[in-house]
């Protein structure tokens, strides 16, 4: 969850918010982010003083209030216990507001900038390569790193109406190598001089970091492929 901030935003925007649909927005909001299901009325009335959306409030006229709402059952001195059509109605308006954003992702490895009209999958792929990156996770950017080269390759073949040559004898997608193996032979399309060596490369990068038990991939691993890479996907998004 993230702090309250976008969520008081969000209530000192709203104009037309009386004092009990302040009230009944903290108690909502001191719920979600709890594991209280009743929250007392004092309470939701800190939370408005604390982010100085409502400043002062008169308790004993607001219990009267919170005793004739059809929003929600208090009683006495008790807590405020929200009934399901009130938490799901604020739950559509507000809850988006209290999840954290995603990170910035940078170009780390790949300008996405370059893949906009691509398939959303290998923008997708391209964003978690690059964030893996970022946040110096390398096992997990080499791992996809090699995903998405592999992606390329069945799309340039399913591109040619040829991905039964990229298919084993029950229809299933072949491995790497098997995708390796159809590339070499050059019948369906053939690639760069360079570029068959770099599938190696690229292969050996991602298994070692998938597989091995004992190593961990460096950033200098990816460094020192990096242009190798940027060389190899650009042919192969071209091809699909």
């Amino acid at each position: 969850m993230n702090d309250a901030s976008n969520f008081v935003h969000a209530l000192s925007s709203e104009s037309n918010l009386t004092e009990l649909d302040l009230v009944l927005r903290a108690a909502w909001y001191l719920r979600t982010t709890t594991d209280q299901t009743s929250i007392s009325a004092e309470d939701a009335v800190g939370f408005l003083k604390e982010w100085s959306l409502r400043p002062n409030i008169n308790i004993t006229r607001l219990k009267q209030k919170l005793r004739r709402s059809p929003d929600v059952s208090f009683h006495g001195t008790g807590g405020l216990h929200l009934p399901a059509k009130t938490i799901t109605t604020l739950n559509k308006k507000y809850l988006q507001l209290l999840e954290a954003p995603p990170p910035k992702v940078e170009n780390t490895l790949l300008e996405a900038e370059s893949f906009h009209s691509s398939r959303h999958y290998v923008i997708e792929l391209v964003r978690q390569i690059n964030g893996s990156y970022q946040f110096q996770l390398f096992d997990c950017c080499a791992v996809m790193m090699r995903r998405l080269a592999e992606v390329l390759i069945i799309d340039a073949y399913t591109f040619r109406s040829a991905d039964d040559l990229i298919r084993d004898g029950d229809g299933n997608l072949k491995m790497m190598n098997g995708l390796l193996n159809e590339i070499k032979s050059g019948r369906t399309f053939k690639l760069s001089r360079n570029a068959p060596k770099f599938l190696e490369d690229l292969k050996l990068l991602g298994d070692t970091a998938a597989h091995s038990r004992n190593y961990i991939t460096k950033k200098r691993d990816i460094d020192e492929f990096s242009l190798k890479f940027r060389m190899l996907i650009e042919e192969l998004i071209n091809l699909s």
